[in-house]
């Protein structure tokens, strides 16, 4: 009979107690209904995926009420709550739909919509299969585009860890897939996939499981077109999804000299940036679970972009040694430090800055600004400033078309427009001025400005 492994038991219960005991509750139905064992596994032929070729053997879209069949015949199954009698299912989280487009990575347009739904923070999923090896794909992706190392994954399977630390956010973005995938041997009838993250909640966007194929020996294919890209401060290089389903990763590396150094380990997005001083060329490798490589592909010469080359208007804060970590000790406490102000050469001394934004867009990596120019002349007609990050806004575009359409549609608005940001001769980015709602606006649109404001 299959039933849920002794450790998988052991660790859920003692979460489920410290949560209030529902999961306790769910495993307690759960172990009493293992005399349907055979039961449910004839319901898991019907129900879990198993394409023609019986390379798929189970799969589930996490988070979603629909059945999602993909090109190849796999039939990922809804989503449900395991309880021992159906075959397969969750334990923990909560369904739901983010309501985001999915980055569009070069995957059919069916596998996209696996995606579509996730289920945040499952303690585990328990398939009932056959014993023997299998290759595992978790897929993933998040509501979150910032906070790096908010939720590093652990995955466990059976009792093996699989998967350690994976940062999300760290390695992708906002909406963009992952494919996380490794082998595991099952010797009880069930296979146990269990979740664990340090902080913050781990959002599972479906499950696939094929048989594996020891003594698998096929490389997958060359990675290309590859191509690099310069940046400030560095190289994006960028290439097309390999279409293997055991693929498990990307290496790349850097020439020096004669040598190639590696400096991504173990890439699963077909895309990364590298921080550089140097021009060069790079090498990407993909590799399967199974160890075996493909033939290396090469970039063209590619070296950072030359920071003082810019159509945009230049900002720089200058602070004094120290004064930054004062605003990073307490980001919500609206502290204000004295700096000095370069724009287009242009020189404010002692202006006051500080963080701008909710809660949320205080987290962000890259934060927006306060500026109050204090007795120094007038910037663009304004004694404050406003410099949205926009660090939500991958395009750093949307604001701006915004207001662009407001004004073709003759509607109040502010006005804004694109500079780069340098902070103590360090490129932080592009931001956006966008012109206050205050006194100055409301004489700026012929309206009284010592009439009333209203902040919502």
């Amino acid at each position: 009979m299959s039933q849920i492994s002794p450790h998988l038991w052991a660790r859920l219960t003692h979460v489920g107690n410290q949560a209030g005991g529902c999961t306790h509750g769910i495993l307690r139905s759960a172990q009493h209904a293992t005399w349907c064992a055979a039961v449910a596994s004839v319901f898991l032929v019907s129900v879990l995926a198993a394409d023609s070729t019986a390379t798929t053997v189970a799969a589930v879209a996490c988070g979603s009420e629909q059945t999602i069949e993909l090109l190849d015949g796999s039939i990922y199954g809804a989503d449900q709550e395991y309880d021992g009698t159906n075959g397969f299912g969750a334990i923990g989280g909560v369904m739901f739909d983010p309501g985001f487009p999915v980055v569009e990575d070069g995957r059919p347009a069916e596998e996209l919509e696996l995606f579509a739904q996730i289920r945040v923070g499952p303690q585990a999923y328990v398939f009932e299969l056959a014993d023997g090896p299998y290759e595992v794909t978790i897929h993933l992706t998040s509501l979150l585009r910032d906070c790096a190392g908010i939720a590093p994954m652990t995955v466990v399977a059976e009792t093996d860890t699989v998967v350690t630390d994976f940062d999300f956010i760290g390695e992708s973005s906002k909406a963009r897939p992952v494919d996380l995938r490794f082998l595991a041997d099952v010797d009880d009838g069930s296979l146990d996939l269990e979740f664990w993250s340090s902080s913050g909640d781990h959002d599972i966007a479906a499950i696939g499981i094929r048989e594996a194929r020891p003594g698998d020996d096929i490389p997958p294919l060359p990675v290309e077109p590859l191509l690099a890209l310069d940046t400030y401060g560095g190289v994006i290089l960028t290439w097309k999804l390999a279409e293997e389903t055991d693929l498990d990763g990307y290496r790349v590396l850097q020439r020096e000299g004669s040598n190639w150094i590696p400096v991504v380990s173990h890439r699963r997005i077909a895309t990364t940036v590298v921080p550089t001083s140097t021009v060069t060329d790079y090498a990407v490798i993909a590799f399967d679970l199974y160890g075996n490589e493909s033939d290396t592909s090469f970039s063209d010469v590619a070296g950072p972009r030359d920071p003082g080359i810019s159509p945009l208007p230049a900002y720089e804060f200058l602070t004094e040694p120290g004064d930054l970590d004062l605003l990073c000790e307490d980001i919500f406490a609206d502290v204000e430090i004295q700096a000095t102000l370069i724009v287009d050469g242009n020189v404010s001394p002692g202006i006051s800055l500080a963080y701008r934004g909710s809660t949320g867009s205080r987290n962000w990596p890259k934060k927006s600004w306060n500026i109050d120019l204090e007795d120094n002349p007038l910037i663009h007609g304004a004694d404050r400033l406003i410099l949205r990050s926009n660090w939500e806004d991958p395009t750093v575009q949307r604001e701006l078309l915004t207001l662009d359409l407001m004004q073709q549609a003759d509607v109040p608005h502010s006005l804004a427009f694109p500079v780069r940001l340098d902070v103590d001769g360090d490129y932080a980015g592009v931001y956006l001025d966008v012109e206050r709602i205050d006194e100055n606006f409301l004489d700026r649109m012929g309206w009284n400005p010592q009439g009333r404001l209203y902040r919502v």
